[in-house]
């Protein structure tokens, strides 16, 4: 079968190929209906990307504190995970991702621009997920979105204390 050897963890079948082979690969699995996945060095995850994440991003206000991106929980740097918006496998498996990446001036999956700091529970929960997350992502990795929220939230509890608790009380 070409020198396709089966990976039982990711259920895939997976060939090494050079790139005079790839032309080659690519009819072979159209004849037989696979799904080729090319894998290319910029679709890797590499060991530095938490590393450089937190030199380029120092944290809120000059300290180490980070709000999750997605749901906005203040989190300390030694709780953060720093999170591939665009999935890394997802941006390997899918030809859609890759082009988006490439609108976005997003050179590879490690770049700054697709980083975002995360819970633990956001990011177990997100996956290779895209859709809703991507929005919720691109919005919250900006801190003054949760800053804006906070306030936000707080004016509106402040309110309803000032004006909402003691007309309840002038009621009994």
């Amino acid at each position: 079968m070409m020198g396709y050897t089966f990976d039982a963890k990711t259920k895939e079948w997976i060939q090494q190929a050079m790139a005079d082979n790839i032309e080659e690969s690519k009819a072979y699995c159209r004849r037989r209906g696979f799904q080729l996945i090319i894998d290319l060095p910029q679709y890797r995850r590499n060991s530095t990307y938490r590393k450089a994440f937190f030199e380029s991003h120092p944290g809120l206000f000059g300290r180490d504190f980070y709000f999750c991106s997605y749901c906005g929980k203040l989190l300390r740097k030694d709780r953060v995970t720093v999170d591939h918006l665009l999935a890394v496998r997802a941006v390997q498996k899918s030809r859609f991702l890759q082009w988006f990446l490439k609108k976005l001036k997003i050179k590879n999956v490690n770049d700054q621009k697709n980083l975002v700091p995360a819970c633990a529970r956001c990011n177990e929960r997100k996956g290779t997920k895209t859709g809703f997350w991507l929005l919720r992502g691109l919005i919250g990795c900006h801190s003054a979105f949760w800053i804006s929220c906070y306030v936000l939230l707080l004016c509106a509890i402040t309110a309803f204390f000032l004006f909402c608790i003691p007309a309840i009380q002038s009621l009994k």
